[in-house]
């Protein structure tokens, strides 16, 4: 075991303790499907950010740089006011998905630069503009715009302010010097060539809950204030004498959103105070269930401004005596963690982009609480509609945990298919939050009864790429070979490969699963197929080709022969069945209408969706069947191709590897110069289509954001490059190249698979390292993001990226499978260490 600070606290017996706080508040609760009603065709409107001021939640907590404790019952986070907005900045402002032109859209500039695995520091840093933020012209702006146009971002709005740098550049720290105890630094520099005025108001306070009455935050001596909840110790706020706290009852104001009775106080308390100077709602005798310190000062030019806060057990010590030492000391533990995990053979710009993308995957951890059963009978008055609801045969779903989402602003949800690739990185930092994550979803209060894994928020039971074995296996393979996770984690999985089975293999032993995670790849909506028609895929098939290999590895390292048997026999048929997808002609498989009559038309599109049956691609050690003989004895008769061989091939395409790897890495195809293209570029000068019961469907290639609003219009799988699926690729190159000889392929490119692999990794990173112009690929054109320190050397992690230029597009916080790109430069430095050792050898 490595011997960091930080490696000792994640092998610890006070690991969950010290995971207990932690920055578990998302960027936004406002909008989201858990905070509408379920009969609401449009959380957005149901919930808007208007009403987010005044509101409280029902389910989940947002704010600025937040943090609470797992079950999110005491919750802190931070506001700024520059004296020129109508409004305090209590959260990250962006659009709804009907506001944004290309979807919904986070409209800040922020970063999360740096944190822990176990939660013991964090960091992230804030452009907070000093002229007033132009709300309503950036909702105006994108809502002229078309969608052939691009967004218009807060930089279009403002350039002189980020010009001249007429910002506060915020910095928040977090650090705990015992796991029950938070220190908070914020530090903010006026960046700006005038003197400003800045106001910072953290916040602390106990979620709206009418059951728990007694639980109060009142006002205490020397510089502390004292919270009391019933189901936890008492609490202590500590904070300096240049704070004057503010108390309130964190309570809807009922009069502003209804124009009700006006309550005697409420939520928006403190911004009434200091932004219009109304105490009306404040509680004059000085407790409630939210507190506000407020702190103000006039900074000049250049100048710094750090505030310190405190917050632990009653019992405990004052923190803020040795914070700076504190704050220190974990910085330095992160640089030697983060040092310990990389190869030192790498440059140091790969370092930090890994370094980067590790850290924002554990700010997006979040206390996730949702109990199905209980939203649905929130619709008191629409019990009919309630009852046709998708989501009642999902009532047994109760979440209230820590959960990895995609990202903390747009996608503040439990997504399996996003969480699936995000555990396999996490795992690489922290294997037992990976394997926590990867158990939770198959635990009884997810999993459905009947073995189906819950999709995500809003559409629970929607079929999503079943990669959760991949995920599973990775996570064995990459971190600690930890066989009581397999075995813990293999019977509710098994349950989930036979849902599958049951419920959508059809007759031709084919697998259709309608949407499928990638939007808009198809031809056609898969879920909306023509009358009289049903869809066979490619990629459906595929991933279940893999998920019976994945099943088929488990079930060797667990001694099981009989189920070993049983998932060799189910890959075998799928691997039959799938050449019913291949086009001789075209070399490439697609997906299939088949009508009443079982005459199948192939949907011709080349893109991920006839790649993905090569994901099923593995080799398996003929040594290390011991434990299975039965399978052991049928696996070495699949070694006709090289009887001298003790690695065995298995791939769902058979011989169709070598045209499908012709097109992967041909660059009129599928090889761009960031990646694999989702869809070829043959599609550019030759869209596909089909015409079908006098309905015509066209696709071509779009290499950047979506030219329609088609699944939201905030994605594009018709051409961008996406990580999970390259990583995955990825992963298959590097087992084929394993499992073959190396002049088993080649082509004008590239001598071998090993070179076609390191080729593919290159055009991966350099979407985010500098090139040769010191140039980062993801911040497109925009010259002062290209060229200023404070962009260029803080990465963001786009959803997905322009195929021809690399641009970042989409989420701009995606820290959930785009920093995918970590592992990716992980296996990069292990490939490379097991290349030279082979050579060494």
């Amino acid at each position: 075991m490595k011997q960091t600070a930080e490696h000792q606290r994640l092998h610890s017996d006070q690991l969950a303790q010290w995971r207990r706080w932690g920055c578990y508040l998302g960027d936004r609760a406002w909008g989201t499907i858990r905070e509408s009603a379920p009969t609401s065709p449009d959380p957005w409107a149901t919930f808007p950010w208007e009403q987010a001021q005044q509101r409280v939640y029902h389910w989940t907590e947002d704010g600025i740089a937040g943090w609470c404790d797992i079950q999110q019952q005491i919750c802190h986070a931070i506001a700024f006011w520059n004296e020129e907005d109508d409004r305090l900045k209590e959260r990250f402002f962006g659009l709804s998905n009907q506001e944004g032109n290309h979807g919904e859209d986070v409209k800040e500039y922020y970063w999360y630069s740096e944190a822990l695995p176990s939660g013991a520091y964090y960091r992230m840093r804030y452009l907070y503009p000093q002229v007033a933020f132009p709300y309503e012209r950036l909702r105006q702006a994108n809502k002229l715009r078309s969608q052939s146009e691009p967004e218009f971002c807060l930089i279009d709005a403002l350039p002189n302010t980020f010009r001249e740098q007429r910002f506060f550049d915020i910095t928040i720290e977090y650090a705990k010097p015992e796991p029950d105890v938070m220190l908070c630094r914020i530090s903010a520099v006026n960046r700006g060539p005038e003197p400003a005025p800045l106001h910072i108001v953290p916040k602390l306070w106990l979620p709206f809950n009418p059951e728990i009455a007694q639980a109060r935050i009142a006002e205490q001596a020397d510089q502390a204030i004292v919270l009391q909840h019933p189901n936890l110790e008492e609490y202590r706020w500590w904070f300096d004498d240049a704070a004057t706290v503010y108390f309130n009852d964190y309570q809807s104001n009922t009069h502003a959103l209804y124009d009700q009775t006006k309550p005697a106080s409420a939520k928006d308390a403190i911004q009434r105070m200091i932004v219009h100077g109304k105490p009306d709602l404040l509680n004059s005798e000085r407790h409630g269930t939210q507190a506000s310190a407020h702190y103000q000062r006039m900074l000049e030019p250049g100048e710094t401004w750090s505030i310190m806060l405190g917050f632990g057990p009653s019992a405990a010590a004052n923190p803020l005596d040795g914070a700076d030492e504190c704050l220190r000391q974990r910085q330095v533990e992160a640089d030697e963690f983060y040092r310990s995990i990389s190869y030192s053979s790498q440059q140091s710009d790969l370092r930090l982009v890994q370094r980067a993308a590790f850290a924002g995957l554990n700010w997006n951890k979040l206390a996730y609480r949702f109990a199905v059963e209980d939203w649905l009978a929130t619709d008191t008055g629409k019990h009919s509609e309630a009852e046709d609801h998708p989501d009642k045969e999902w009532g047994h779903l109760r979440a209230n945990d820590l959960v990895s989402i995609p990202d903390r602003w747009e996608f503040p949800i439990l997504a399996t298919w996003d969480l699936d690739v995000q555990i396999v990185t996490l795992g690489l930092v922290d294997p037992a939050f990976a394997k926590a994550q990867a158990l939770l979803l198959l635990n009884e209060r997810y999993q459905h009864p009947n073995g189906a894994i819950p999709a995500t928020e809003g559409a629970w039971a929607n079929p999503h790429p079943p990669i959760h074995g991949w995920a599973i296996w990775q996570i064995y393979h990459l971190c600690d070979q930890d066989q009581a996770f397999l075995a813990a984690a293999y019977p509710n999985l098994k349950r989930h490969f036979n849902w599958w089975l049951r419920e959508h293999r059809q007759a031709d032993g084919l697998f259709s699963g309608c949407f499928m995670g990638m939007d808009n790849i198809s031809l056609l909506d898969r879920q909306k197929l023509p009358k009289g028609y049903r869809l066979v895929q490619a990629d459906a098939t595929g991933w279940l080709a893999q998920y019976a290999l994945m099943s088929l590895k488990m079930a060797i390292v667990l001694g099981n022969d009989a189920d070993a048997c049983h998932f060799l026999d189910e890959f075998l048929a799928i691997r039959k069945a799938l050449n019913i997808l291949w086009d001789a002609k075209d070399r490439f498989f697609y997906d299939a209408l088949v009508d009443e009559k079982d005459r199948y038309t192939s949907l011709k599109v080349r893109s991920l969706v006839g790649l993905v049956p090569l994901l099923a691609t593995t080799v398996i050690d003929l040594n290390s069947l011991n434990e299975v003989p039965k399978v052991a004895a049928r696996l070495k008769k699949l070694n006709h191709a090289d009887d001298q061989s003790n690695q065995l091939l298995l791939t769902a395409v058979g011989q169709h590897w070598n045209p499908l790897i012709d097109a992967l890495f041909d660059e009129a195809e599928f090889l761009s110069p960031y990646g694999i293209r989702s869809v070829s570029l043959l599609h550019a000068e030759h869209a596909a289509e089909l015409t079908l019961e006098q309905e015509q469907y066209e696709l071509s290639y779009e290499p950047g954001e979506a030219p329609d609003r088609m699944f939201g219009g905030n994605s594009n799988w018709r051409g961008p490059i996406w990580l999970p699926l390259n990583q995955l690729l990825l992963e298959a190159v590097h087992n084929l190249q394993s499992g073959v000889q190396q002049q088993a392929w080649h082509s004008d490119a590239f001598a071998n698979l090993t070179e076609a692999r390191d080729s593919l990794i290159q055009r991966l990173v350099g979407i985010f390292v500098a090139n040769e112009q010191g140039q980062r690929p993801y911040l497109g054109n925009q010259a002062l993001f290209q060229h200023e320190p404070i962009w260029h050397e803080h990465p963001w992690f786009h959803e997905y990226f322009h195929a021809e230029t690399g641009k970042g597009l989409g989420a701009s916080h995606q820290h959930g499978w785009t920093a995918s790109i970590a592992a990716i430069i992980h296996c990069a430095g292990l490939w490379q260490v097991e290349l030279n050792s082979a050579s060494t050898a």
